[in-house]
Order: C-alpha cells, then sequence, then structure tokens
C-alpha cells in the first residue's frame, strides 16, 4: 500500500537530486571538464541524492522493533496496531538470539 507521503515523496526526491546533479554538472562545465567525467559524476551525484532521500522518507514513515539483547530488527510500514503490538513481541522474545561478547 502507497501512502500520500510515498506517492509525493518520490518524485519530490527525484527533482530534488536532479536539481542538485545538475548544479554540479554545470559547476563541472564552467572549469571546462569534458563532458564524459561531467555527466557521470553528475550521474552519481543524482544517484546517492535520490536514495538517500526515498530513504530517509522510508525510514521516518516506518515503526521499528528491537531485540534488546542482539541485533535482530523489524521494520514495518502501513502496520496497524494489533500488528504492530505482534512483531514487538515478536522481536522481544524470538528464538534465535545472538549474544555477543
Amino acid at each position: 500500500m502507497t501512502s500520500a507521503l510515498h506517492r509525493f515523496a518520490t518524485p519530490a526526491a527525484g527533482t530534488a537530486a536532479a536539481a542538485l546533479a545538475a548544479a554540479y554538472g554545470v559547476q563541472l562545465a564552467s572549469y571546462n571538464v569534458p563532458l564524459p567525467p561531467t555527466v557521470a559524476c553528475a550521474g552519481c551525484i543524482f544517484a546517492v541524492g535520490f536514495t538517500s532521500l526515498h530513504r530517509a522518507v522510508k525510514t521516518w514513515s516506518s515503526t521499528t522493533h528491537r531485540c534488546t539483547e542482539c541485533d535482530f530488527t523489524v521494520r514495518l510500514r502501513g502496520a496497524d496496531a494489533a500488528e504492530s503490538r505482534r512483531w514487538q513481541e515478536i522481536a522481544a522474545s524470538h528464538p534465535g538470539h545472538i549474544h555477543r561478547p
């Protein structure tokens, strides 16, 4: 299920990342950097910017339940209160605890 936040945030993240990549591309072009390295750099900046913003939105809109004794983590999006509580109990008492010294 896609929420209104995700329908708005994905294009917004793409637009912001494209603007940032274009700004860096223009700066590199003003220093007479050849086209292939400029395009590669702008493409990398776009990819990192979009991925970072998209991941931040997913993190802000999810609920995380963690085990207090190990690294077991559950992330939920769009779950009701009962489902969230069920996963919280599973995270607290799962059988595969990995104890670290």
